[in-house]
């Protein structure tokens, strides 16, 4: 699953840029993700984040 520069994170969890995946960031569902350094990238879903 991966979404693009300002549009909403479809799952709740650890997402990374497509071309970068060192970089990681966590993102709620329904939020807007954002860009990366300025630049309008692509975010793939990495893992959900375990809730105890």
């Amino acid at each position: 699953m991966k979404v693009k520069t300002g549009e909403r994170c479809p799952a709740t969890g650890i997402w990374e840029v497509q071309d970068c995946p060192s970089i990681t960031f966590v993102f709620k569902e329904g939020s807007v993700v954002p860009d990366y350094k300025g630049n309008q990238v692509y975010w793939e879903f990495k893992d959900n984040i375990p809730v105890n």
